[in-house]
């Protein structure tokens, strides 16, 4: 028996919208939401990319928050809409730099591979983002006596670096490839050192590529000699 089909359901599944015909007004205002989330997003950038110019160049302390309104050419008030306070805005830039930090264990053939591939890694991000490098190492030096969210998470970035560098050092360990009388977590220790030391150096610099290029391979080859690297080739079978 067949069903009965009402006038209803024959609507057509899709309705030709009138290209001419204005937006609802709740859809207008959905969109220009939209565009003001995106104009805000866009002034948050640019207060944050002054601060950061400032914190590094005059240090967190000495910067105020009116000099960071002059640069983005804003008013102190608007300024504070965004952030609460000073230090609202440096755990901001400090979060954005610890969310791009590549501390992660890169995939390689073994850990030299690693190794090498972690080194290259970290000195390609310095030199993209030099300020964002020289910030962390100077906040980490203005913060050391506090207990504040951004030493938190300046500490988090170096703990994750120095773990890396144990990790990747205690495979080798294990597969007879790396050699060394010190532990893994020290050698990850003089690797964040070696890092900071070699990255200010290169800053003082000028920070020229070739430099960069020059320290990153001193740093490389003498990591790799200390450890008495073999090929994993010639390790004899167990």
């Amino acid at each position: 028996m067949k069903e009965k089909v009402h006038a209803q359901d024959k609507r057509p599944l899709f309705i030709k919208a009138d290209v001419n015909a204005r937006p609802p007004v709740r859809l207008a205002s959905m969109v220009n939401k939209s565009r003001t989330q995106v104009s805000q997003e866009a002034t948050v950038d640019r207060i944050c990319d002054a601060a950061l110019q400032l914190f590094v160049k005059k240090g967190y302390r000495a910067t105020t928050i009116d000099e960071i309104a002059r640069r983005v050419r804003l008013t102190k008030g608007a300024v504070y809409y965004y952030f609460h306070s000073k230090a609202d805005l440096l755990d901001e830039i400090v979060q954005r730099v610890r969310n791009e930090y590549p501390c992660g264990i890169p995939e390689g053939n073994g850990p030299r591979e690693k190794l090498v591939k972690f080194l290259h890694t970290q000195a390609k991000w310095a030199i993209e983002r030099p300020t964002n490098l020289l910030l962390m190492i100077l906040m980490s030096v203005e913060f050391k006596d506090t207990k504040s969210d951004t030493k938190l998470k300046i500490d988090s970035i170096y703990a994750d670096m120095s773990d890396a560098i144990a990790k990747i050092i205690e495979e080798g360990k294990q597969l007879g490839i790396f050699s060394s009388p010190l532990s893994s977590r020290q050698i990850g220790a003089f690797y964040v050192a070696a890092h900071d030391g070699m990255m200010l150096e290169w800053y003082r610099g000028g920070r020229k590529p070739q430099k960069g290029i020059e320290l990153v391979q001193a740093l490389r080859t003498s990591m790799l000699n200390a450890l008495a690297v073999r090929d994993a080739e010639s390790i004899p079978e167990q």
